[in-house]
């Protein structure tokens, strides 16, 4: 193929190519899984803060209509 003279790739062997080429897409995937679980931290994060705050609204409703007169 068109390796590049004078790059680290073009002077491995065969089975050192393919090692690379293996740990490089394994780092991949852990990169895109990583990505996963931010993204579904954040997602639960924010609907956590939405319940809390329904919750809390929801309490100072009650709260305030029991105050009141009927």
């Amino acid at each position: 193929m068109g390796q590049a003279e004078g790059t680290s790739e073009g002077r491995l062997s065969r089975k050192d190519r393919r090692r690379l080429k293996e740990e490089q897409k394994e780092a991949e995937q852990r990169r895109r899984w990583r990505g996963r679980l931010v993204r579904k931290g954040l997602t639960w994060g924010v609907v956590g803060l939405l319940a809390a705050a329904g919750a809390g609204w929801l309490g100072y409703s009650v709260a305030t209509a029991k105050r009141l007169p009927p």
